[in-house]
């Protein structure tokens, strides 16, 4: 009797059917399911939907109240938006032309990103300071020296150190964590 109950078990797509039985009884068993397919994360290059993303941060850092913009000036929106676009786009191109080749693995995809967000920062940054200071945020000679003074000896061996100590780079430090943010969560949506 097990050898007819083994012959007439269902397959996966068969329907079972048992001697004699009526055919409203008869049920279909689905198929087994076929695996998952494979999950591809690309963290190099990013999406246009992420690159836009890093467009529109720079555009707001350069255009709204921020540290680096009360330190050197507010710049106009639409000036703004072309530089931004200027800066991904250059930044982009030095670390596609840097990678020299496709990104084989995530390792090589996040250095390349790295790569890329400093770039856009430091792009930032000298955009900044080639403009002039605003008169009101000219720091007084007194505020400059009451700044240096303030900051740790062993941090102020140079005028920029100083400056950077103070606070001069701590917004381009956190645009360029945000880059990278924003293009591994729109990389991993995708």
């Amino acid at each position: 009797m097990t050898e007819d109950s083994e012959a007439t078990k269902p397959q996966g797509g068969e329907i079972a059917v048992e001697e004699g039985a009526d055919d409203s009884l008869k049920s279909e068993v689905p198929p087994s399911p076929s695996p998952p397919p494979a999950i591809s994360l690309n963290i190099w290059p990013p999406s246009q939907r992420a690159r836009d993303a890093v467009i529109h941060r720079l555009i707001d850092t350069l255009s709204s109240p921020s540290v680096l913009t009360k330190r050197y000036c507010v710049v106009p929106e639409e000036m703004a938006a072309a530089t931004a676009r200027i800066i991904e786009q250059e930044a982009f191109d030095a670390a596609n032309s840097g990678s020299g080749r496709e990104v084989a693995s995530i390792d090589e995809g996040l250095a390349v990103l790295q790569i890329y967000s400093k770039d856009i920062s430091k792009r930032m940054m000298d955009f900044l300071k080639s403009k002039p200071l605003p008169a009101s945020s000219a720091p007084t000679t007194e505020e400059a020296v009451d700044k240096a003074v303030s900051v740790p000896a062993e941090s102020a061996t140079t005028t920029e150190s100083a400056i950077t100590a103070a606070g001069g780079d701590e917004e381009a430090s956190s645009v360029e964590q945000e880059s990278a943010s924003i293009i591994e969560q729109e990389s991993a949506s995708v």
